[in-house]
């Protein structure tokens, strides 16, 4: 992964690539030391503000692994600007790059520092642009769009959150109809499972709004029953 991130900074103008000092305190990423991976995570993070959007793609991989870790999850989430940035460019990147930014902020819930991050006020935001990864062609776009809409609905902000619960429910209820895709239908009625029994607000609009979940097959349609019991109640 770190091959790939120096062999992109290499192609690009002198100005925007990696310092000596900073592939130095890159190439140590791999050591166990937390003081380390922070370093290395401060570098990453900065690059990221400092990289055009085509050059992202290893960038975004790299960063996927990184905030599984404690500490690089730490710096990731608080890094001034850092998701909402990454947010805001995931329109513009191309669909595997795209892809790796979903992943990365997916992975953030691996650890508290980053669930908080997701919980503060960048959930709204976070779920629009999965939304619209929903609609992409590709299906492990559409997978990891849908396990980042899951680890969101585990937030706190959508057991306090009018607005983003039903700004969920609104968007998850077209979704698992059309759906193609077994696992990623799972990870979709999952996450509207969440938000339901966490949120009265959720539950009444989504009976208000008479949404209807079509008659499915197997572990999905098991889930769409406890759906509809919850906000059918």
């Amino acid at each position: 992964m770190l091959d790939r991130v120096l062999a992109a900074s290499a192609k690009l103008p002198t100005e925007l690539q990696l310092s000596q000092a900073e592939v130095a305190t890159l190439n140590g990423l791999l050591s166990s030391e937390a003081a380390g991976m922070e370093m290395a995570a401060q570098i990453l993070c900065k690059t990221h503000e400092r990289w055009p959007v085509a050059n992202l793609a290893t960038l975004l991989w790299l960063l996927r692994w990184v905030v599984t870790k404690e500490a690089g999850n730490q710096v990731v989430a608080n890094y001034p600007g850092m998701l909402g940035l990454a947010i805001t460019r995931m329109g513009e990147l191309p669909a595997t790059a795209r892809m790796m930014g979903l992943a990365m902020l997916a992975n953030l819930s691996a650890h508290e520092p980053g669930k908080a991050a997701l919980s503060s006020g960048v959930a709204q935001e976070a779920v629009e642009m999965c939304l619209l990864s929903m609609e992409a062609p590709q299906v492990l776009e559409r997978r990891t769009a849908a396990a980042l809409l899951y680890n969101l609905a585990l937030c706190s902000v959508f057991q306090d959150s009018e607005l983003v619960s039903v700004q969920m429910v609104c968007g998850l209820f077209p979704l698992v109809n059309t759906e193609q895709d077994e696992e990623t239908k799972i990870r979709l009625l999952a996450a509207l499972i969440h938000t339901l029994f966490c949120n009265s607000h959720a539950c009444e609009a989504a009976a208000n709004f008479g949404f209807e979940l079509d008659k499915m097959e197997g572990k999905p349609e098991e889930m769409a029953q406890e759906i509809r019991s919850l906000y059918s109640a």
